[in-house]
């Protein structure tokens, strides 16, 4: 990974900001493009395309924490990155009314386990 000035790792949320500055416009478009991958899930459901929901609820997330920077917690992100790096987690979507808690990490099969497991030692509670 690479890093910035001093010792901040350089994610491609960060690299993707650092080149689009934040106006109202960037925003629109943020808004339309979650408007897009939402209208793409609900189809992907309608058509029991359930791989394809899962991939674009992942996107989904992205799109949103690159709108709010601070929707997801470092808790959030150091379980859902410690999960990616060990092949178990897809993505992951913030979820409810922003109080920083609940959240959905998408996952191939036989990882569910491992997935509560971590959760757990790091003193969440999965639902």
């Amino acid at each position: 990974m690479s890093k910035l000035s001093g010792s901040t790792p350089l994610t491609a949320k960060m690299f993707f900001k650092s080149l689009i500055p934040v106006t109202e416009e960037r925003d629109t478009w943020m808004y339309l493009k979650i408007a897009s991958l939402s209208s793409k899930a609900y189809q992907a459901i309608k058509n029991k395309d359930f791989e394809e929901f899962i991939t674009l609820l992942g996107q989904e997330g992205v799109q949103r924490e690159l709108l709010f920077e601070n929707i997801v917690t470092s808790e959030m992100r150091q379980l859902y990155q410690s999960l990616h790096t060990q092949g178990h987690a897809q993505g992951m979507k913030v979820c409810g009314a922003g109080g920083g808690g609940c959240f959905i990490i998408t996952h191939l099969a036989g990882a569910h386990d491992k997935i509560i497991e971590e959760a757990k030692s790091m003193g969440m509670q999965p639902l």
